[in-house]
């Protein structure tokens, strides 16, 4: 049994000369995909919220609470640059996006692979689920670690300001 698994990405057809990959049409789905979000909870926005609102809302305020945990007061002000991109890794991450570090999204690869053969559906399935787990959590790191490093360069850009004033 031999197991072939490609790590560049793979072009799938060309538009005026560029040559999309799959990597690129995944990044571009994941793209559309934060923007429907982003339309769908903000569509019929109510007071108090319900359905994808509610879920929308829940998102904005669990990252906002993590990223004034990491960043103080300052996380609002990166909220919606961060907030942009955890969605966009996380939506990236569940449609296939090798946004993740990438020994570990290639020995989860290899990982369902592997059990496909060995076991069809049900184990890769379960597999499966705990790589889209681990992306998600690789999205918050991803982001919370982002507004940390955010905060820390405006808070010494404001020393470095003040120090010449």
């Amino acid at each position: 049994m031999e197991i072939h698994v490609p790590i560049q990405p793979q072009p799938l057809f060309t538009i005026g000369g560029i040559i999309v990959t799959n990597t690129l049409l995944t990044s571009w789905i994941a793209v559309v995909v934060v923007i429907l979000f982003a339309l769908l909870v903000s569509r019929r926005m109510r007071l108090v919220p319900t359905g994808i609102q509610n879920f929308g809302e829940a998102i904005v305020e669990l990252m906002l609470n993590m990223g004034e945990q990491a960043a103080g007061p300052a996380a609002r002000r990166f909220l919606p640059l961060v907030l942009t991109l955890f969605l966009y890794i996380w939506f990236a991450n569940w449609i296939g996006v090798a946004l993740r570090l990438f020994g570990n999204i290639l020995a989860g690869f290899i990982l369902v692979e592997v059990m496909l053969q060995i076991v069809p559906i049900v184990v890769p399935a379960v597999f499966l689920g705990v790589e889209l787990g681990v992306g998600l959590i690789q999205a918050l790191i991803f982001a919370i670690l982002t507004l940390a490093f955010l905060s820390i360069a405006a808070s010494h850009g404001g020393h470095a300001e003040a120090e010449h004033h």
